[in-house]
This record gives C-alpha cells, structure tokens and sequence, in this order.
C-alpha cells in the first residue's frame, strides 16, 4: 500500500495535477535538499541498500522539483541500483517515475516514455493493478506530448477497461483521453469523455477534474462552431477558475482560450488589442549603436567583396596593356576593351556606393524599428501599471474583472509573437543563440525568453510584464539556469554573449 501511495503521489508531480504536496515540494529550499543528502550519508554509514535507496529517491525527487535536474537523474539511478542490490525490485518503480519525471521537465518525453515502459513489466509482474493503471495513464500523456494519438488512445482505452474490471476511479483517465481526442482533432470524442468526466467530477465532488473538464468542453465546443455551447461552458469555467484564484495555470488558461476562440471567431483585434511587441530594449540609444555595429559589418563586407571584384577588373587591365605593348595589329581592339573595362569599373564603383547606400538605408530602418520596440514596452508596462492602480481603487467587484481581463490580455506572449521577436532579436545578435546552446544544449523556450530579455537588460519586474508571469518566476527561472551552467553570476554570462 505504501508503494502505491508513493507511486501516485509521484504520479501527481509528473504529470502537473494539483496538489498540496506538489505545491510544497515547489517551494523546496537548498536546505532541504542538504537535509536530504545528510539522510543519505547516515543510511549509507548503516549499510543497508534498501535503506540507502528510500534516502536517494527522496533526494532525487525534492532535487527534481528544485530544478536539479542533473543531480535528480543521478541520484534516481543510485536509488535503483540500491534497490536492486536488496532484492526490492518493485521498488524501482518510484525512482524511474523521478526520472520520467525529470525528463518530462526537461521536454525529453521520449525519455520520459521510455523509462515508464520499464516500470510497467515490473507492475504487471507484482499484479499491482492500481499501479499498472497509473502507468498507462502517465505513459498516454506522454504519447500525446509527442504526438502520437493513435498508440495514446489505444493505451489509455487498456487502461479504462483494467479500471473498470477492478472497481477503480477512471475519472481521472476520462480526462486524459478527452484531451488526446482533443488534440488530435477529434473533437467530437473529446467532447463526449469530457462530459463523463464531469459526471464523475460531480459525484465525487472534485473540483479540480471538474474544472478541467469544463475546459476540454470549452474548447471542444469552440472547435466545432458551436459557439453558443461554448460560451455556455465557458462561463461556467470561469466560475471554477474563480474558486483557485492562486492557480496560476489555470488563469493563464482560460485567458489563453480566449484568445483562441476569438481568433478562431475571425476577432483578430479582440484577442490581440492588448498584445504588443515584444522586441524592446533598455534604451533607444544602445539599440541604435547595436544596430549600427551590424549594419556596419554587412556594409564592410558587401564593400570587401566589391574590393575583389575591382582587384580583378585591374589585374585584367593591366594584363591587356601589357599584350598592346606586344601585339600592335590589335593595338586598336586594346584601346577599345580598355575603355570597356573602364566602364564596367565605373558601373561597378557605381554598384558599390549602390550597395552602401541601401545598408544604410537598412540601418536606418533598424534603428526606428527598434525604437518603435522600446516605445511600445513603456506604452505596454504603463498600461498595467494603469490597470493595476485602477484595480487598486476599484470597489465594484464586476469592474474589478473588467481591469483583471484586461491586465490578463496585456501580458500573453504567443507563439506567433515569440517568433517574431526572436526573428528579429536574431538580426541584431546573430550569435547569441548558439553560444547559449553551448552552455545550455537543452534550453527550453522558457529558457531562450528569459535569456533573451535579460540580454536587454530588462528588470525582472520588466521580463514578468512582457512574458504574463511572476516576479517569482521569473527568479526561479534565474535559479534553474544558474544550476544548468553551474555559474552563479549566470545573468553576467548571458549578458557576455
């Protein structure tokens, strides 16, 4: 039983379901961690490998939630050894859920997918059915993550019916097959489990699975055009997102289906009238003289390779005047490719100064393009500031969720809206990307975002503004690449780039 109960738990961690115990694992501090690693050294001072492997997969999981990815995986991997060398070989499970996990958060999910098939032979073989459920369910979100619909769905439907010939909660797995449907396009079938998911959610009285479900009917219904169904569903999502107001995934969710629905809807201005651009620096000044220095290294080239052209136009003159001083039948056929030379020399230089006064041109483009950036980053931060102070003074509880939809919109960063940042953010460092590729080969997006704007030399209230999250975030964003690099100034790095 207790097995079980650790398996669901770290269930839980892995695939982002709420709870307390995951909140407080989130908050996990490094002294935990060195409480942790001193469990570890007394259960190896007594020599008992069962013992040692309860005390590393502890460490690894609270290292996993702290961002130690590195030391999780090792630590998961002694854990297993341990186990294995005292004969628990069902005690594996937990430490490869670690590494599933790890790996989950790390967007390796063929990683993550890999090691749960190897936990499930081992939950067959003990007969542990609530365990073996819990498994496929995990392993079918990971197959969604990757896209691979049909063998999640297939998976998942194993898992269903294991539940239902053993009297277990299939609540819980009616979610994730509605959000395979959904994300495969069958919206039909998403619908349709979404709404057993809710029956469920009801007669349980979980609010979380409810909400959830609500939500895969929301956007169900806005895909198939049934939008008067959607509205009707999205009201009621709203309600429950109201009940967790400290549930940050979830308003970033409903303001993200918003969106959606309103693009899906042709209201383009509507889900987009808060956005703003989000190519901005920390002074017009300094944008200037970067662009200024890349303009001026395409100008340089471009006038180098004229230069060439130029050596060689001469190099071939000077090779005909010395064929006129030997060959005087064709003195006069000389005399008439020098003036042709001379010309292509002249329509060349011409070409140059062409040339040069388009990279100019360009540079100066630049430059405005990225003044309108920083322009529209003081527009947008004095917006919320706006907005919050309205906020702040606002009694009427309706109004107050006006002001909180409209801060809500004014700090969303869409994909769309990422590429074009970094498109351009790109033309002005061309190398910063690679370099933090070297550091960091498997940076995630939220990785790039942050480095990017800390390269600008935003505040950490100025990145939470444009990327819509927390000044919190954004530090434990801060923590998690400082651990990755292993450099404590990681900020002084980025900025070196």
């Amino acid at each position: 039983m207790k097995l079980l109960q650790n398996l669901i738990f770290l269930f839980l961690l892995l695939f982002d379901l709420p709870s307390q115990a995951q909140t407080s694992l989130l908050h996990s501090n490094l002294d935990s961690v060195k409480s942790y690693e001193n469990e570890v050294k007394l259960a190896i001072k007594r020599g008992n490998a069962a013992e040692i492997g309860n005390a590393l997969r502890d460490l690894a999981s609270l290292q996993a939630d702290v961002g130690m990815f590195s030391n999780a995986i090792d630590n998961a991997h002694q854990a297993i050894d341990s186990y294995e060398k005292a004969g628990k070989h069902h005690k594996v499970i937990q430490p490869y859920f670690i590494l599933a996990k790890v790996h989950s958060l790390m967007n390796d999910h063929a990683k993550a997918e890999m090691y749960i098939k190897k936990s499930l032979p081992i939950a067959w073989q003990a007969q542990d059915t609530t365990a073996i459920i819990h498994l496929l369910d995990g392993l079918s979100q990971m197959l969604e993550k990757q896209n691979k619909f049909a063998e999640a769905i297939v998976n998942q439907h194993q898992a269903l019916d294991l539940a239902h010939k053993a009297g277990e909660p299939t609540y819980f797995l009616l979610n994730t097959l509605s959000s395979i449907y959904v994300d495969s396009g069958d919206f039909q079938k998403g619908l349709e489990f979404a709404l057993k998911v809710q029956t469920q959610a009801l007669e349980l009285g979980d609010s979380s699975t409810l909400t959830l479900g609500v939500g895969n009917e929301a956007y169900a219904h806005a895909r198939l055009g049934n939008f008067a169904a959607h509205e009707a569903a999205f009201k009621r999502l709203e309600a429950l997102v109201k009940l967790a107001p400290d549930d940050l995934n979830l308003q970033r969710g409903l303001v993200h289906m918003k969106a959606l629905v309103a693009e899906m809807r042709g209201n383009y201005k509507e889900a987009y009238q808060h956005f703003v651009r989000f190519h901005t620096l920390d002074s017009t000044a300094s944008a200037e003289e970067r662009a200024a220095q890349y303009a001026n290294m395409e100008v340089a080239y471009q006038t180098h390779k004229k230069e060439q052209e130029n050596e060689r136009l001469n190099n071939k003159i000077f090779t005909q005047k010395l064929l006129f001083g030997f060959v005087a039948i064709v003195l006069s056929l000389g005399l008439v490719l020098l003036f042709v030379q001379r010309k292509r020399l002249k329509i060349s230089n011409e070409l140059l100064a062409v040339s040069a006064q388009l990279a100019n041109e360009k540079l100066e483009r630049t430059k405005q393009e990225l003044s309108d950036f920083a322009q529209s980053l003081h527009e947008k931060v004095g917006i919320i500031e706006q907005l919050k102070d309205e906020l702040a003074t606002q009694k009427n509880i309706e109004e107050k969720g006006n002001l909180l939809s409209q801060m809500s919109k004014s700090i969303i960063l869409t994909a769309t809206q990422w590429g074009e940042f970094r498109t351009k953010f790109e033309r002005v460092y061309p190398n910063f990307f690679p370099k933090l590729y070297q550091y960091i080969p498997q940076a995630t997006e939220s990785d790039l975002r942050f480095a990017a704007l800390t390269k600008l030399n935003l505040s950490d209230i100025e990145i939470a503004t444009v990327l819509g999250i927390s000044s919190d975030s954004v530090v434990k964003t801060r923590y998690r690449l400082r651990k990755k690099v292993e450099n404590n100034d990681v900020i002084e790095l980025i900025r070196q780039f």
